[in-house]
């Protein structure tokens, strides 16, 4: 109970001010976090959840406590819960493999609270909910051990929880099971009565899993993203510096971090030395918990939990080898790593550096095992004490990710969108500067058309109005809509009914926003005067609205 305690306290420390603000702020910054609020909102009010592709089964509870309390309190409540959960399922795990309370609670720390749970915390709710992972691998366990249909049954179960929580999670615990049985193989742990839980426990995983899995596939919200572009998968796999190198935001080394990756990216222009954007990057593991796994490790080889060791070794050390690049280059020979084959059969996954998660895991587990060893073989007891506080200090203080904390408030609401909800009847909107651009990336062009179309959708739970999506039109089109001053531009604001086109002039969130490289694109000056089809209708601290006359 009190380990259980000091995680929803860290979580709540390691979030803060996020307790105490509830309805009027979240944990991270302006990104795909608006777009999952919007859609909270949307389906309270009325929307049909039903053609949604995304997570069902996070999704659903999101709507649910959307319904209870409100749209920006549900994404907190189910972002923040993730922090104690997986630390408690991780403690779990932990407990099954080495019937050790601190052990466990360290490995909770370990796993939980680490920056890839922090980071995409920050922007994506579907990744940062980790807690399942840890309970499908400890339902592993129990069926080597058990054998039986009912844990078969259980192990689908929490597999399909896994799945419908984040499609990600769901593929890369296959990888994880591939591993998995591979190193029973290696360990000779495998027999016929074992194979045939594992053939159970995969027939019920279809039979779970495929309505779902074809109702996503089948979705034409899908098909764009049905498969991702090669130079995706060689951008957003790990590097070697990357499981070793802390947080930007780290009080002590933090104003190191940044100088040291552009550093190792100067040594080549290729792909091969340039890490991730933020947030997929941060997949630091901590240099105590590699420590106490490798501990944990070797001196497992010498004791009766040698193949628990062995068998978390092979699987770490496998997913760790199928999140790096596609292929690496040596001395003009591409070789090609798991991602490369892995991505000709599932192409629309891109992101393996995500793979560190379950790295981690893996390394959390060893930790465990280490700690277990650590404190058996302390012969002076009265360090006890002094390793129980160290230890975890230790853990905490490598993954310190403020000052400053990171928060959005929400609490004052831009005056423009407080007038939009005032005018009557429903009509379109249209936000400048907007992301017209083909290539989505402002740092390539050199006009501010980047401009985050969640910003607009966010605040549509202000106004109420429809806003103006341009995501269906062709490029040609997309690129004179950057510019509201364009004649062209106009005559097509206009066939789609524009009634309002909204320039902003002043950033909304002003600050530094890690996550947004182009951010600072948010804002254009005011139009000239006397633009055909334009009528200047007011002028906000923040924006200036325009009305699109009839062409």
């Amino acid at each position: 109970m009190i380990f259980a305690f000091l995680y929803f306290l860290l979580a709540a420390i390691f979030t803060y001010p996020l307790i105490l603000r509830f309805q009027t702020s979240i944990y991270g910054y302006p990104s795909d976090s608006f777009a999952t609020i919007w859609r909270f909102w949307s389906w309270t009010q009325g929307a049909a959840i039903g053609d949604y592709i995304g997570p069902y089964l996070l999704h659903f509870c999101g709507k649910w406590l959307a319904t209870v309390t409100n749209e920006i309190a549900a994404y907190n409540l189910l972002l923040f819960l993730s922090f104690p959960l997986a630390a408690l399922t991780m403690y779990l795990l932990v407990w099954e493999l080495t019937r050790n309370k601190y052990a466990s609670f360290i490995s909770g720390l370990i796993y939980s609270f680490s920056l890839y749970h922090f980071w995409h915390g920050f922007a994506h709710l579907g990744l940062s909910q980790i807690q399942w992972l840890p309970l499908y691998i400890w339902s592993l366990i129990k069926l080597d051990r058990r054998r039986n249909i009912r844990w078969s049954l259980l192990t689908a179960l929490i597999y399909l929880l896994n799945f419908l929580t984040d499609y990600y999670y769901g593929y890369f615990l296959l990888l994880f099971t591939a591993a998995f049985v591979f190193g029973q193989i290696v360990l000779k742990k495998f027999d016929w009565k074992l194979l045939g839980c594992y053939l159970l426990t995969a027939v019920l995983v279809i039979l779970l899993v495929t309505p779902f899995a074809l109702k996503a596939r089948q979705s034409q919200e899908f098909l764009p993203v049905s498969k991702r572009s090669f130079d995706d998968l060689l951008a957003l796999s790990a590097r070697p510096w990357d499981y070793f190198l802390p947080s930007i935001y780290h009080p002590v080394w933090g104003r190191w971090v940044e100088p040291i990756y552009q550093t190792i990216e100067s040594w080549g222009n290729d792909f091969e030395y340039r890490s991730a954007f933020l947030p997929e990057r941060p997949i630091y593991l901590g240099l105590t918990a590699v420590a106490l796994a490798v501990f944990g490790f070797i001196h497992g080889l010498k004791t009766r939990h040698r193949d628990r060791v062995v068998l978390f070794g092979i699987c770490s050390g496998l997913l760790l080898w199928a999140s790096g690049p596609a292929f690496v280059s040596l001395r003009g020979l591409n070789i090609p790593f798991p991602s490369f084959f892995l991505y000709h059969i599932f192409p629309m996954f891109r992101a393996y550096i995500r793979l560190g998660l379950l790295v981690l895991l893996g390394v959390a587990v060893l930790a465990g095992f280490g700690v277990k060893f650590l404190l058996e073989g302390l012969k002076a007891k009265r360090l006890l004490p002094i390793a129980y506080c160290l230890v975890p200090f230790l853990i905490l203080f490598e993954v310190l990710n403020f000052p400053p904390f990171h928060s959005t408030d929400f609490s004052q609401i831009p005056e423009v969108y407080r007038w939009l909800a005032t005018e009557p009847g429903n009509f379109i909107i249209a936000e400048y500067p907007r992301d017209n651009d083909v290539s989505s990336d402002c740092r390539k062009t050199a006009t501010p058309v980047a401009r985050n179309y969640g910003y607009g959708k966010f605040f549509q739970r202000t106004h109420g109005k429809d806003l103006f999506d341009s995501s269906g039109l062709d490029a040609e089109v997309r690129a004179k809509l950057a510019d509201p001053t364009d004649p062209e531009a106009l005559k097509v604001l206009s066939i789609a009914a524009v009634k309002y086109i909204v320039v902003h002039t002043k950033e909304i969130f002003p600050g530094e926003n890690p996550l947004d490289s182009c951010h600072g694109w948010a804002v254009m000056a005011q139009l000239p005067d006397g633009i055909p089809g334009l009528k200047l209708v007011r002028e906000f601290p923040e924006a200036i609205v325009y009305e699109v006359l009839p062409q």
